[in-house]
């Protein structure tokens, strides 16, 4: 076994399908139908049940995937340490989603820098799938995402509640609708809650699945639409944004998954201290 022949099996196993594995991975499905071939021919043992519906892992699929995912961390583990610039003992790799790196990310880069100078650091945003693959993958060693799942072989620790709050350009009471809101997808979750406090089949102005995003265009248009605490706050204080009073208040959980063994590193904890503090802030 390979590791490209390991990489093209999680692949799979988290689409279900060859031809959607081969597109993630920029390659012909044969090149996947052959990968698997050869990794099945290597164990002695078939992998997935393939029928139109797509591919399933078999119960000798199933409890080989641990060994895959153990096999792309230690592997990118390994890549990283060899490619260590000079002076530095370690890599931190951070991956979070695009909603939590704005008004994170650059403070908490800022932190690792000045506590942790010893080690170069790398990021990576994206879609919580996408990036809950490269954790597995070992490419990244820190995942900040919301209600992240616990996964067998990673440490979850929750870091704050994100408060999500409806402000607007200008100061205006509640109302059922306003023609200037923009809606941000939250996710499912919140998307419930949005319907029923406001249960109405008007479209939005805009869509946008991005806080920043409606953020600049509120400030630049005007409008209104749900933002986060930690990020609307400033804009509240300088008297650009106004909160509307009475309206809902929204909650997603914001948790770090980490790889096995960083949780005891001596800065860590006072790392997560400082993501609540400026997630509270």
């Amino acid at each position: 076994m390979n590791t490209e022949q390991a990489r093209t099996f999680l692949e799979v196993a988290a689409t279900g399908n060859f031809n959607r594995a081969a597109a993630r991975l920029n390659v012909t499905q044969s090149t996947v139908s052959a990968r698997i071939r050869a990794l099945e021919d290597s164990l002695g043992q078939r992998l997935f049940e393939r029928d139109k519906a797509g591919a399933r892992l078999t119960e000798a699929g199933r409890r080989f995937r641990r060994h895959a995912e153990a096999l792309m961390r230690t592997w990118q583990q390994a890549r990283q340490e060899i490619a260590l610039p000079s002076g530095f003992r370690g890599v931190i790799s951070l991956g979070a989603e695009p909603n939590l790196w704005d008004g994170l990310g650059e403070n908490l880069l800022g932190w690792l820098r000045r506590h942790v100078p010893d080690h170069a650091l790398r990021t990576q945003t994206g879609s919580a799938d996408n990036l809950q693959r490269k954790l597995h993958e070992g490419s990244i060693d820190i995942l900040l995402a919301y209600e992240a799942s616990s996964r067998a072989g990673f440490e979850t620790v929750h870091a704050f509640d994100e408060e999500l709050i409806l402000v607007a350009h200008e100061p205006r009471g509640l109302v059922r609708w306003h023609p200037l809101y923009i809606y941000v997808d939250w996710g499912e979750a919140v998307r419930e809650a949005h319907d029923k406090a406001y249960p109405v089949d008007e479209t939005p102005l805009l869509t946008v699945d991005q806080a920043v995003l409606a953020l600049d265009y509120i400030l630049a248009s005007g409008g209104s639409g749900y933002l986060p605490r930690r990020i609307a706050g400033p804009h509240i204080a300088a008297g650009r944004l106004h909160r509307v009073p009475d309206a809902p208040i929204f909650a997603r959980s914001v948790d770090a998954v980490l790889r096995p063994g960083l949780a005891q590193t001596p800065w860590f904890p006072l790392w997560i201290d400082e993501i609540r503090r400026l997630g509270f802030a």
